[in-house]
């Protein structure tokens, strides 16, 4: 793990939306990545042969459906269509079964370790269940569709139906604080403070800090024409609105450093920043491949910048690496993921494009046991950090899966077909 975890605001998957691209650079820029792979030293093409069996498999009973899991150390959680929130243990086990008054098809929030666990239910209702599987406490409402994200003895729902933010005690449910919901934008969080965005009185928008357990205001400030792209470690965040990456102390926000990078700042798909030895930014190049750009955090200088494929979706930033998942086209149409991996000082390790589809972003991506996975709406698969040798490929007889990963587990929802799995992480 990176040695400032980074707290990301991206927004929900279902949330996003693409920004246009033209046909002429995703055709271009397609066959431009295609050519680089072969060009590029250690890299690999796709194998068919590499499959795998999960870990283990569970049916979830009368469920046609599933929703997206989440994972604490030794559990994972899945909400389903047959109205049943389902718990098992890392071994597969099962832990509960517990019956809301709606299919559940939002993934459930869940602490590092431990319990409880919640879930929004589309009967409006919000559950809190312990891993006995007894409800601990629970919100009644309209709200179908709720983003849920849980940090430390932290709760939070963000409801676009009254555009409210909501944070709850985990533990009894008593309510913390509720602002307003500015422009779809969700919180950045740690256990010690989050970053909210609001609209300033002047115009534009204005970063707050609120005490997690609390709800008040430690500070108000700074304020930007546009709302910014914010990315929150333990003692700094850092925002890009414009061309313009800042670096700002969390105690007080005043501004360490602002460095204009060229190029034009992404916003379309989600995060442009990311927190690790450096700040890494995502840039986009008219015609040309997206680029990694990383600022020296005790500076802001521009140490490196690499190009990846034609649209940067997801970086991952570790201690022995910083990875990169982007959007390549497939000569044989349609578009896949290609991965590259840098040393810290911007060197390119390796570079791979995957045979997983993506139907327009990259679902899911990280780093857990000794692998580097990714996935798309239907496959999914694993490589190697050190080489980008694939390690395996997994495509269910399902139409769409989503995956989640702790430090040394990953789980699959085969959504479509009501299952869950535990895969290798080896």
């Amino acid at each position: 793990m990176p040695e400032d975890t980074p707290h990301q605001d991206s927004t929900p998957e279902d949330e996003r939306t693409p920004r246009p691209r033209g046909m002429s650079r995703r055709g271009a820029l397609g066959a431009l990545a295609t050519a680089g792979v072969a060009a590029t030293a250690g890299c690999t093409l796709p194998s068919l042969s590499l499959g795998m069996q999960p870990v283990w498999t569970r049916e979830l009973e009368a469920a046609a459906q599933a929703g997206p899991p989440a994972a604490t150390d030794d559990h994972v959680v899945v909400g389903a269509q047959d109205k049943h929130l389902h718990a098992f243990t890392a071994d597969g086990d099962r832990a509960f079964s517990y019956e809301t008054g709606g299919p559940i098809d939002t993934q459930p929030a869940v602490p590092e370790t431990g319990g409880p666990v919640h879930v929004q239910s589309t009967d409006g209702d919000l559950y809190t269940i312990s891993l006995d599987g007894e409800r601990e406490w629970l919100e009644s409402g309209e709200t179908k569709h709720r983003w849920l994200t849980r940090q430390g003895s932290l709760l939070v729902g963000s409801d676009r139906d009254s555009d409210t933010i909501t944070g709850y005690d985990a533990s009894d449910g008593t309510q913390r604080f509720q602002y307003a919901l500015h422009e779809n934008s969700l919180p950045a969080l740690t256990d010690d403070v989050g970053l909210l965005r609001r609209e300033a009185m002047s115009g534009g928008t204005q970063l707050c800090a609120i005490d997690p357990v609390t709800g008040d205001f430690r500070w108000t400030g700074p304020t930007f024409d546009d709302s910014p792209s914010v990315v929150l470690g333990d003692s700094e965040f850092a925002t890009a609105v414009g061309s313009v990456v800042r670096l700002h102390d969390v105690a007080d926000a005043s501004e360490l450093w602002a460095t204009e990078v060229p190029g034009e700042l992404d916003y379309g798909w989600g995060p442009e920043l990311w927190l690790g030895e450096h700040v890494y930014v995502h840039v986009e190049r008219r015609d040309q491949p997206d680029e990694l750009v990383a600022l020296d955090r005790s500076d802001g200088r521009i140490t490196w910048r690499q190009p990846v494929g034609y649209e940067l979706d997801c970086v991952q930033p570790t201690d022995e690496a910083v990875f990169a998942a982007s959007s390549v086209d497939d000569p044989d149409g349609g578009i896949v993921i290609r991965l590259d991996a840098f040393e810290h000082d911007g060197t390119r390790r390796w570079q791979t494009t995957t045979d997983i589809p993506i139907g327009g972003y990259v679902d899911a991506f990280g780093r857990t046991g000794s692998i580097l996975y990714a996935a798309g709406d239907t496959a999914g698969g694993a490589y190697d950090p050190t080489t980008g040798n694939r390690r395996w490929h997994h495509d269910p007889d399902s139409y769409n899966i989503a995956l989640t990963g702790t430090t040394d587990a990953l789980y699959a929802s085969h959504e479509s077909t009501g299952k869950i799995a535990r895969l290798p992480t080896s």
